[in-house]
């Protein structure tokens, strides 16, 4: 026992009777208190317990004195409480608490709460008051709280497999489809080895097998679809068609109607199934549907909760069986389909227009850049020419914003600033939004960065913001704030997200709002809840895909007539790749001597950028088409250092004419000119990954690439 700690004994010799009186009435307080209170030396062995010792655990204090206290303790918990002993020794300042486990006399272990300080704040004391409250009551609640999570958690995965069969039967037109996307459902809800539907037909007398689902997990499960006399099972499927009830039967205890009849062993034994579960539905003249749950692997008892969600699974089935309206889903699905070519078309027709406008860009801009250069720095014509230039790539943004919509552009994600991002969305924002709504933008200056598409992450605020705006008819107010989260473990189990730090968007309107409905749908394709023809149902969805490809995620809050709450998370990035600040130096581009084959459709801007080209030293060939460039090429006797090609032409695409061409000159290089890919390198995924400036550019951006290019190694 360590010398360092004198515990308290009231039959220690005391001269004052006060004194002897104080001893005594303490150490009834303690024995009366109702938490095990003790002193424990620094080598863990106790010095003083308390009375409570016996009435919570059995142990009577003299049974403790002198014992080792970690020995009392669940072995699970010894390393965790002796470190918490080892940390309150060495910080005295310091109340710790923890919870564990303290084994009684009779074996069992008692949940506990222990509050641990040292004695005294003096360095030759080394031992440690021990407070333990007896929390197994607050530990048994906690645990009845857990089971009513998971039966919530059941409740809410079966909600969900019975919103995918009601969305499946507004989609797919026949019974069949329906009876086959059911029994998958039900089979994986409920981790079957199989499950089937029949038809019980009273008028042919047979039972016929007309779906089933077979666990894809296990490739020894026999398929059973076929059909049955119903003389083999006569009792049961007269119980199902009187009794309107489901029928039971394990392989380890035989019973009900498939013992009276005699088939028990023909479905346990025969076709090996350990437990099964019918259960009727669909009742007509002639007869009804019988759907079949097989346990082959195991037996199994069927929850309240299984049967439950199996009659809602049936009704769904009864209810798609039954429906006079599959014709106007029919209808429905057409018409979805003839909305999403309309669109289509739409995004053929923005991409050739951006394109187009972006050729007519490219030259605005060149010939731009060649009246800034040639006119001096202090001459008033300079910020005419300078005037063009700025306005040029505004209206570049435009046709982005176009191949955004079309999905025509080339994906670049990149490490960007969001909160620059946002701030030069506001001006298109508040146009789009129009004059009766405020637009209200905090930007949080913590925020960092992000890795995505700029377009793409623009093209969902302003999805955002148009949805917003067709929330508030009337006027109100659309918020745009950003902040700092970090995601933590719990948060991350709630979620689609990794624990870490987030850069969070925050878009808010006052609005008309949503209810719980609409909300379970929201992010579905096609589903909208505006007027025919006032919107496609496929903006937010991708606002979704936008958010999700960059590894963030989407959440939403909302009432009805309480507005609308969209959070965007979208992980920061803590690398230090950037882009070239505003302030940061660009090298010029220069020129050289060597032969650039160039190829654009376009008369005004090959002349262009040809003679920019020549003025920077380079030897231009030009053609107008992938043809002319080809004999040009085979013509010319010397050296070809590099392609210009534009990536959309008529007859020839880029690519096609790069891979001809580096068939007879495998070593000249190649450098892509766009303003609009249609799909151009599909039909070659290598060359995918050729440079590609993109339309439009400056002089000096073309005379840098091409520089690059040339330089490549």
């Amino acid at each position: 026992m360590d010398d360092s700690v004198t515990p308290p004994d009231p039959a220690a010799p005391d001269r004052s009777s006060s004194g002897r009186f104080g001893r005594r009435l303490l150490r009834t307080l303690v024995d009366q208190h109702t938490d095990h209170i003790a002193i424990i030396a620094a080598d863990r062995r106790f010095v003083f317990s308390n009375q409570a010792s016996q009435r919570l655990f059995g142990w009577k204090p003299d049974d403790l004195i002198g014992s080792d206290a970690l020995a009392l303790l669940h072995p699970e918990d010894v390393a965790a409480i002796d470190g918490m002993f080892a940390e309150a020794l060495a910080h005295p300042e310091q109340r710790l608490v923890r919870e564990f486990r303290v084994r009684c006399k009779d074996g069992s272990h008692r949940a506990v709460e222990g509050a641990v300080m040292k004695l005294a704040d003096d360095a030759e004391v080394h031992g440690l008051v021990v407070a333990i409250r007896d929390i197994s009551d607050r530990t048994s609640v906690e645990a009845e709280l857990a089971s009513e999570r998971d039966h919530l958690d059941r409740q809410l995965r079966y909600a969900r497999a019975l919103n995918r069969m009601a969305e499946t039967i507004g989609d797919l037109g026949e019974s069949k489809a329906l009876l086959d996307t059911l029994v998958r459902i039900i089979g994986e809800v409920l981790g079957l080895d199989r499950c089937l539907i029949f038809d019980i037909d009273r008028t042919r007398k047979f039972a016929i097998g007309i779906s089933e689902w077979l666990n894809p997990a296990d490739p020894l499960i026999d398929s059973i679809k076929r059909d049955y006399p119903l003389s083999v099972f006569p009792d049961s499927l007269k119980h199902l068609w009187e009794m309107r009830t489901p029928i039971e039967s394990h392989a380890a205890a035989h019973g009900g109607p498939l013992a009276r009849e005699g088939s028990a062993a023909y479905v346990h034994d025969e076709l090996g199934i350990r437990s099964l579960l019918w259960l009727p539905c669909c009742f007509r003249a002639d007869g009804f549907f019988m759907i079949a749950l097989n346990q082959v692997s195991r037996s199994r008892t069927w929850t309240p909760d299984e049967t439950e969600f199996i009659d809602a699974a049936a009704n769904q089935v009864n209810l798609a069986l039954q429906k006079r309206a599959i014709l106007s889903e029919r209808l429905a699905v057409e018409e979805r389909l003839r909305q999403s070519q309309k669109m289509e078309a739409i995004g053929k027709l923005a991409g050739g227009v951006a394109h187009d406008f972006n050729n007519l860009l490219t030259a605005i801009i060149g010939y731009a850049d060649l009246l800034t250069q040639k006119i001096p720095v202090d001459d008033p014509l300079r910020r005419y020419a300078e005037g063009i230039m700025q306005v040029s790539r505004r209206a570049s943004e435009t046709t982005h914003q176009l191949l955004a919509f079309s999905r025509r552009q080339v994906l670049k994600p990149r490490i960007l600033k969001l909160n620059a991002l946002i701030g030069d969305l506001q001006q298109l924002l508040r146009r789009l939004i129009g004059e009766n709504i405020q637009l209200d933008v905090r930007l949080d200056p913590a925020v960092g960065r992000v890795r995505a598409d700029p377009g793409q992450l623009e093209l969902a605020l302003v999805n955002l913001a148009v949805n917003a705006r067709d929330a508030m008819p009337d006027g109100g107010v659309l918020g745009m704030s950003t902040r700092v989260e970090r995601i933590d473990a719990e948060h991350a189990r709630r979620s689609s997200l990794t624990p870490g730090e987030y850069a969070c968007i925050v878009m808010s309107d006052t609005g008309v709002g949503m209810d719980e409905e609409t909300l379970s749908h929201l992010f579905e394709p096609f589903f909208t809840t505006k007027a025919l023809g006032k919107g496609t149902g496929l903006g937010l969805s991708s606002v979704y895909g936008i958010i999700s490809s960059a590894g963030g995620s989407v959440q939403v809050s909302s009432r009805p007539g309480q507005g609308t709450v969209f959070s965007l998370y979208l992980p920061l990035d803590r690398s230090l790749e950037n882009t070239p600040s505003a302030g940061q130096e660009i090298v010029p581009a220069t020129g050289g001597a060597e032969t650039v084959l160039m190829v654009e459709d376009d008369d005004t801007l090959r002349e262009l950028l040809g003679d920019a080209l020549v003025e920077r030293g380079y030897r231009v060939l030009s053609a107008n088409d992938g043809a002319q460039a080809l004999r040009i090429a085979t013509d010319h006797a010397g050296h070809i250092d590099l392609l210009l090609s534009d990536v959309v032409m008529p007859r020839m695409t880029g690519p096609v004419l790069a891979r001809r061409l580096l068939e007879v000159r495998p070593r000249t290089r190649v450098l892509f000119m766009s303003g609009y890919t249609a799909d151009a390198f599909a039909s070659d995924p290598e060359l995918s990954r050729t440079p590609v400036i993109s339309k439009p550019f400056t002089l000096e951006d073309l005379a840098r690439n091409v520089r690059e290019v040339i330089d490549r190694r």
